[in-house]
């Protein structure tokens, strides 16, 4: 593979500008990142309806019927942002005591008398053909769950409907920033603080999880954007293929309630768990920026996870180059299949790891000199800096 290698020249400068640690400065210079352009990430933004096409006049219509106690009917396309708006509006309606039906949700709507919330096509429309009435949202800047969240945050907007909102985000094509990024930053750390049976069973299976305990991990699994997309999304996606409209069904469900525990819900979680996608890693894009082991630490890539997450449409994730660097030992687990090289530096091992690929099952020994690409990461299971690694040279 043929990648383009970045030298950074201004490392100490923007360290000492920006106060941050060398590796999160070289992707701020490979990125060409002003200061203001850099704090931006960091800024949080209010869910404001000024920024959505029609949010107002529709806010304005639908806040009139729920006033009213009016019921509400649902239909959707089997889109997954579509399902997580759905709940994020269902759980709204439960919250405030509204009522709704969701019976006819893959029904064409011209059919139906009285309030119906299509959610179909990127956007949400409020539909009323006795009244003449249809006022629709499109998904621009602000990904669907975004809009539903805002319209949500005028009444209640609990936890859990926040981390649907997160992984609606996800789900779309829209760039991840500004509202898009500040619903997501926050989704992430209810996800990772509630740890929702909902998401926990998919995410990670029982073997893994034990797997994980006996090698000094902590059974967790990091909620950010490529492990939700990799564990999640794509084994949504894959599930929806086999049969839209009955699993979207089972979808919904499943997700409407995250304390439902045992029986069928916990088989359900688990076969999801089970469900092959076609592989876990998001394809890199972008320069290689040198590095060195030395200044890959625990605390350099939380640093940089913090600053840059989540990676997406807009702000892939960073691709780094580490040269001629001497292998301490090998392991090789999962029955061949996965490869984790450790080296010393003077803060302790860093890991570098790859799994079902060619790399795998390269020929290595203790001593070898190697070159490697690849993205950098906290390992749930040592807890250590560890490269993922996408090329590999042995010297």
């Amino acid at each position: 593979m043929d990648i383009e290698k970045f030298v950074c020249t201004k490392t100490d400068e923007i360290s000492k500008s920006f106060e941050v640690d060398s590796v999160l400065a070289k992707v701020i210079e490979e990125r060409g990142m002003s200061k203001e352009a850099f704090e931006s990430l960091g800024q949080d933004y209010d869910f404001d309806l000024s920024i959505i096409e029609n949010g107002e006049a529709f806010f304005k219509a639908f806040d009139e019927k729920v006033q009213q106690k009016q019921i509400f009917l649902f239909v959707a396309d089997t889109a997954l942002d579509s399902l997580f708006t759905v709940l994020i509006f269902i759980r709204l309606l439960a919250t405030i005591k509204v009522a709704f039906e969701v019976k006819y949700i893959h029904r064409d709507e011209y059919a139906l008398k009285g309030n119906v919330l299509i959610i179909r096509d990127h956007s949400i429309t409020l539909y009323n053909r006795q009244e003449d009435t249809s006022i629709t949202m499109k998904e621009g800047n602000a990904a669907l769950a975004t809009i539903a969240c805002t319209i949500a945050s005028h009444y209640t907007l609990g936890n859990y409907s926040y981390a649907l909102g997160g992984i609606g985000v996800l789900c779309s094509d829209a760039p991840l920033l500004k509202q898009n990024r500040t619903l997501f930053k926050k989704a992430r750390k209810i996800l990772e603080d509630e740890r929702y049976f909902t998401f926990e069973r998919i995410m990670i299976t029982k073997e893994k999880r034990n797997n994980m305990l006996l090698y000094g991990g902590d059974g967790h699994v990091s909620y950010n954007a490529p492990m939700i997309r990799a564990r999640v999304i794509k084994t949504l996606e894959t599930y929806l293929s086999e049969n839209d409209k009955i699993h979207w069904n089972r979808l919904l469900q499943y997700f409407l309630n995250p304390k439902k525990e045992g029986g069928s819900y916990q088989k359900f979680g688990e076969a999801l768990s089970t469900i092959k996608t076609d592989g876990d890693d998001e394809p890199l894009v972008g320069r290689a920026i040198e590095a060195n082991l030395e200044e890959i630490t625990h605390d350099s890539i939380n640093e940089m996870e913090k600053a840059l997450e989540p990676y997406g449409v807009g702000n892939h994730r960073p691709r780094f180059l580490i040269e001629d660097v001497e292998i301490e030992s090998i392991r090789k687990f999962d029955m061949s299949r996965g490869l984790e090289l450790s080296f010393r530096t003077s803060h302790g091992l860093v890991k570098s790891t790859a799994y079902n690929t060619p790399i795998a099952h390269t020929r290595l020994k203790k001593g070898d000199h190697v070159t490697m690409s690849g993205s950098l990461y906290i390992s749930s299971f040592s807890g250590l800096p560890t490269i993922k690694m996408e090329t590999l040279d042995v010297l």
